[in-house]
């Protein structure tokens, strides 16, 4: 989850850095106003803990490749070893595929929660 604001001058998008969950977490750590100086313009603006916006960050794509690389490895392992255990060895290719796809789901769906809840609850 990445916190932005946008610059008032250039609407171009401003990173906040904080691992507040919240806007009441965020406001304890920053303050009621918090001073952001735009990286496209230059200027100075004070934003109050309202204008800040939870959204998608870049680490759900590196978990997606992630996700992609290990359901490979463990479809080659898994592959590499069903002619040798038989009936039950086929049953376990598709669990262990499946494995790396409902990690990362869940994680993603628990970041699509806390996006939520905190654009959702405003002071």
């Amino acid at each position: 989850m990445i916190l932005r604001v946008y610059c008032r001058s250039c609407s171009k998008p401003n990173k906040i850095s904080s691992y507040a969950s919240d806007r009441v977490e965020l406001s304890k750590e920053k303050g009621e106003v918090i001073n952001v100086k735009c990286k496209y313009c230059s200027k100075t603006y004070g934003y109050g803990v309202n204008d800040v916006n939870a959204e998608n960050g870049i680490l759900n794509l590196i978990l997606l490749i992630g996700m992609v690389v290990g359901t490979v490895v463990i479809a080659k392992f898994l592959l590499q070893y069903i002619d040798k255990g038989g009936v039950y060895s086929m049953f376990l290719l598709p669990v262990g595929v499946s494995i790396p796809g409902i990690i990362y789901f869940g994680w993603l769906l628990e970041e699509k929660k806390r996006i939520r809840m905190f654009n959702k609850f405003r002071k």
